[in-house]
């Protein structure tokens, strides 16, 4: 774990306040949105990345609410179908949380291949990694101190 690639597991709300301490570029232990935004950290605002625990295949395991690949596949694309529809108005961003013991499963990964084509359907859809994201975000949008959607910078998304 670096403070300059911000890579780190999910965090505990401890650990979390302590990445926002060490001065991490970002961090991404919250469910709070579908876009970026900042919190205030001391004199300075820190990014937050949301992750979102409706589209993670550890839904999968035993007393989860998916046990067929279908469920998660249209939790999925009902997902990206709103924020895409939402996104014509501001950015969204949308994690699919995806680990290879779960969803790498014969009966579920078509699943997941049937979900990506989706999205690689529109032009107007970014796959990104999350420090990507993070650039990107920082260098569209003005850190704000009440918490509001930051101001746009440039006209242009990408």
């Amino acid at each position: 774990m670096t403070a300059d690639t911000a890579r780190h597991p999910r965090l505990s709300t401890h650990a979390s306040c302590w990445s926002r301490k060490a001065d991490f570029l970002y961090d991404s232990d919250s469910f709070a949105d579908d876009v970026p935004y900042y919190v205030q950290v001391g004199i300075r605002q820190h990014l937050v990345v949301p992750y979102s625990f409706v589209t993670n295949d550890s839904k999968f395991a035993p007393c989860q609410s998916c046990s067929l690949a279908s469920s998660f596949l249209g939790e999925c694309v009902r997902v990206f179908d709103y924020l895409l529809v939402e996104g014509e108005v501001a950015p969204k961003t949308l994690t699919v949380g995806l680990h290879p013991r779960i969803v790498g499963q014969p009966a579920r990964t078509p699943a997941v291949r049937e979900f990506i084509e989706r999205p690689l359907s529109h032009e107007d859809v970014w796959f990104a990694r999350q420090r990507d994201i993070v650039q990107w975000w920082i260098a569209q949008y003005e850190s704000t101190f009440d918490g509001s959607l930051p101001l746009i910078k440039t006209d242009e998304r990408g």
